[in-house]
């Protein structure tokens, strides 16, 4: 059976499928979450904290969804 819509191509005349990508974590996800997770990766103490200098300016700040997380990270961990 043909399908008769110009833009009807089989994907396999021009694509080619260079990678997977892995949706156990898709979703979506409130404006706080990238900042609060981004800040699980590198600590104030670490040598890379200028992290939590340029983090704020570049996605928002979210002090409170921060600290909620870190007792949640504390309980259930």
């Amino acid at each position: 059976m043909k399908n008769k819509a110009p833009l009807s191509k089989p994907v396999t005349d021009w694509v080619k499928v260079t990678g997977v990508i892995d949706w156990e974590m898709c979703g979506y996800y409130p404006s706080y979450w990238e900042y609060v997770k981004a800040l699980h990766t590198v600590g104030p103490k670490s040598e890379f904290n200028d992290w939590w200098s340029f983090l704020p300016a570049s996605i928002g700040v979210w002090p409170k969804e921060y600290a909620v997380d870190q007792l949640i990270s504390r309980w259930w961990g």
